[in-house]
């Protein structure tokens, strides 16, 4: 017809304009084993999300990782998967990821130089214990990453590891301590809650656990008979989150009146019946902000009659002594063991306070008891506190490396960039939030020549830097039956989870007298009005902390 023959001119007509591909290329003869070109394979792995990592299934055509979904067999995830993690292909293929080894300047190296350099100074480093080496990590959930860090510390005793990430629990772990004595997890079960109380919590969008959360929230929304009830959901909150959205009632507060909230709402219970306590004494008098005594009201009534079936939750923003507060109030409402539990964190060397354990490293820069200084990941002097002046403290020190998927602030400031793998092309392992131990497997070869930080870290150890030796070594301290230890690997492999390891969730009720001395000690903020302004920073509901900000599907 004459579409056709149309097309049949303009193709002869532009046939001498075709520039053709100079290289060779070859046919797909000789394929990998077990793949079948347009048949999709499907492999359980884990990926670090919002300081926790979430169980995924990642799909896989001819080898390149395509499509990410939950791993139902995965307790954070539970099969389900936020934009976050399906954006991580997306992540993987970014053209603006570093290929190189930098030295100072941005001058390009190689792999080989820096290994020869980094033995030299490691060998520097050995003759005082590594006095001037320090360290600076993200805080992680990995047993692999925690146990390589121990091992390093006993062979480099004098050496200091920091932790420093722009989002952090350190609220949440401070508020365990004040309650419980140690550092704690908090994991609600909202399926079976019928009253939700967030206070300054968006629990179904940027704090740790969306996606648990998002899971059971939607379920105790869903009625199957005319006789079920829906939860009811109370926020407050400084401004609108995905959380919010989804109130039944809302009220706008500022974040740093939350706290007067929270003591004002013990109060309430308090005065009807609810034992609380020491802390009773320590929220006497307290009011609710102004107007909101009516929704304050209405709250207390809900929780009272749905003692046992009721959550109160706290944002990561909330000081320690509030987050306290709500494991009291969900002890005396006897939650604990019902849609409340608990775990201990993965690694109580952690500081609370992050940000002054960053200043305690620009103090030992500026005292010159630095030379050398390692960074493993993250973009530190983008997202650090401006006072902490971090770029000008890098400059001071003699030899810092910094591995990182992009060429970024802070690798400008180093005299070493490394390239670093991206979680889909690295071994790694993490720690769920009730013990699951899951395993990180390489979905397709590093196509950057980048290493993992367990990798580099292990250079610190004595202990071969491959990737998937270190996890196995892990795995294989931890396997209850080291004579069978080949095919509990392969299941855990294959289920991308260690089965038999969700064992350290337990209930706890909080000390009251604790909580209320903790209270008696934190005087509330000056309100908020025309002479004292708030500035309310959140993560961001797609980027989070801005680690993805170049990533096109979440902008």
């Amino acid at each position: 017809g004459f579409l056709g023959l149309a097309a049949t001119i303009a193709a002869l007509a532009t046939e001498g304009c075709i520039r053709r591909p100079v290289e060779h290329i070859y046919p797909y003869t000789k394929a990998p084993e077990y793949v079948i070109p347009g048949v999709a394979s499907h492999y359980a792995t884990i990926l670090s999300r919002r300081d926790e990592y979430v169980g995924a299934l990642v799909e896989c055509h001819e080898g390149r990782p395509t499509k990410i979904e939950g791993n139902e067999e995965h307790p954070t995830s539970l099969g389900s998967a936020d934009a976050l993690m399906q954006s991580a292909t997306m992540d993987l293929y970014d053209a603006d990821r570093s290929g190189d080894v930098r030295e100072a300047k941005g001058k390009k190296s190689d792999w080989a130089s820096f290994d020869k350099a980094f033995d030299a100074i490691l060998k520097t480093l050995a003759a005082d214990g590594g006095s001037k080496l320090r360290v600076l990590v993200r805080p992680s959930n990995s047993p692999t990453q925690n146990r390589l860090r121990m091992a390093a510390s006993e062979k480099f005793p004098h050496a200091r590891f920091h932790f420093y990430a722009p989002v952090s629990q350190g609220n949440v772990h401070g508020g365990g301590k004040i309650a419980f004595g140690q550092a704690v997890t908090p994991r609600y079960n909202y399926a079976f809650a019928k009253t939700i109380v967030s206070l300054d919590a968006d629990f179904l969008q940027t704090e740790q656990g969306s996606l648990h959360a998002t899971k059971g929230f939607v379920r105790g929304r869903r009625m199957e008979r005319p006789t079920d009830t829906m939860s009811r959901l109370y926020v407050v909150e400084p401004t609108l989150t995905v959380t919010g959205a989804n109130a039944d009632d809302r009220w706008r507060l500022p974040a740093s009146d939350v706290d007067a909230f929270a003591r004002a709402l013990a109060g309430e219970l308090a005065s009807r019946g609810i034992d609380l306590g020491p802390v009773k004494d320590a929220v006497a008098g307290a009011k609710a902000p102004e107007g909101a005594d009516a929704f304050l009201k209405a709250i207390a009534d809900d929780l009272v009659a749905n003692k046992g079936k009721s959550v109160v939750c706290a944002g990561r923003r909330q000081p320690g002594h509030v987050h306290a507060l709500v494991h009291a109030l969900n002890t005396a409402l006897e939650n604990v063991g019902r849609t409340a539990s608990y775990a201990p964190v993965a690694d109580v060397t952690v500081p609370d306070d992050l940000g002054a354990d960053l200043k305690a490293l620009a103090d030992d820069i500026d005292q010159n008891k630095v030379d050398v200084l390692l960074i493993l990941g993250g973009n530190p002097v983008y997202d650090a506190p401006g006072d902490v002046q971090l770029a000008a403290k890098i400059d001071k020190v003699p030899t810092s490396i910094h591995l990182s998927s992009h060429f970024d602030e802070t690798s400008e400031h180093c005299t070493w960039h490394l390239p670093m793998a991206h979680e889909l092309e690295a071994w790694g392992d993490g720690r769920a939030f009730d013990g699951t131990w899951s395993i990180q497997q390489p979905l397709i070869w590093p196509l950057h020549d980048g290493r993992s930080a367990i990798e580099l870290l292990a250079r610190l150890t004595d202990e071969a830097p491959k990737g998937y030796d270190l996890v196995r070594t892990t795995f294989k301290e931890r396997a209850a039956t080291p004579a069978h230890f080949e095919g509990a690997w392969k299941t855990a492999l294959r289920m991308g989870l260690d089965a038999g390891s969700n064992s350290i969730q337990f209930e706890a009720h909080a000390t009251l007298a604790d909580v209320g001395a903790a209270l008696g000690k934190a005087p509330l903020p000056k309100p908020i009005g025309p002479q004292n302004l708030e500035i309310a920073i959140a993560p961001d509901s797609r980027l989070h902390d801005g680690t993805t900000a170049r990533n096109p599907w979440l902008l």
